[in-house]
């Protein structure tokens, strides 16, 4: 498995392709991107790594991980893949724009395929299992790469830190218990990349995340 992560858009947001090097198999993960130029990176990357994309998949539907999900989707003809707990984020996605004052053209974002805790999918020829981990949004999603060791967490859990629980239908309750039940239980050696920052692993946040 490979992953290459390109940092978008004014939030600084992960997006992460995966893909089989002798298959060409790619899945897109939280594709954020808000510019002409994101876009034409991301498109380059795919068409000169001949890759061919079978899931978008979000880990939730705020604005900066899913502003570029419709045109991908659209250029691939890959399925955008989803908890539909966050549909009415997706709806509102233009009301997300204006919010914090982008110059962004958006339209609302409808889910293609929904997903839920427990879901398997095979991607770019390795088994993934999707794990509910809301307190960030109702639907926020976690995927985990047991043969890679690899954990996508999108905004449940940072290097060092956390997802914020204070815009719209966060619960810190809720975050911090998707955690501890849900990544936590993991392998130490579990490499998680999330929607910000760098990369650590379980054991590193179970031994020093000081909000855990």
């Amino acid at each position: 498995m490979n992953l290459k992560c390109f940092n978008v858009n004014p939030f600084g947001e992960n997006v992460y392709i995966l893909w089989n090097t002798d298959t060409c198999d790619a899945v897109v993960v939280d594709p954020g991107m808000m510019r002409a130029a994101e876009c034409e990176m991301i498109a380059q990357f795919l068409q000169e790594n001949h890759l061919k994309v079978s899931h978008i998949l979000l880990t939730h539907m705020h604005l900066d991980h899913v502003c570029g999900a419709r045109w991908l989707a659209n250029l691939v003809q890959a399925p955008v893949c989803a908890s539909p707990l966050d549909a009415p984020l997706g709806e509102r996605l233009l009301e997300q724009v204006q919010a914090f004052h982008l110059k962004v053209q958006t339209e609302p974002l409808t889910i293609d395929a929904p997903l839920a805790q427990g879901d398997n999918l095979t991607v770019c020829g390795e088994p993934m299992t999707v794990l509910h981990t809301p307190g960030h949004t109702p639907g926020g999603l976690s995927f985990y790469l047991p043969d890679s060791a690899l954990l996508i967490s999108g905004d449940t859990i940072f290097n060092g830190s956390v997802g914020r629980t204070d815009l719209p239908g966060g619960n810190p309750d809720q975050l911090i218990d998707s955690i501890n039940e849900r990544i936590m239980p993991l392998p130490d050696e579990t490499v998680i990349v999330p929607g910000h920052g760098p990369s650590t692993t379980v054991g590193d946040e179970r031994r020093h995340n000081p909000f855990l």
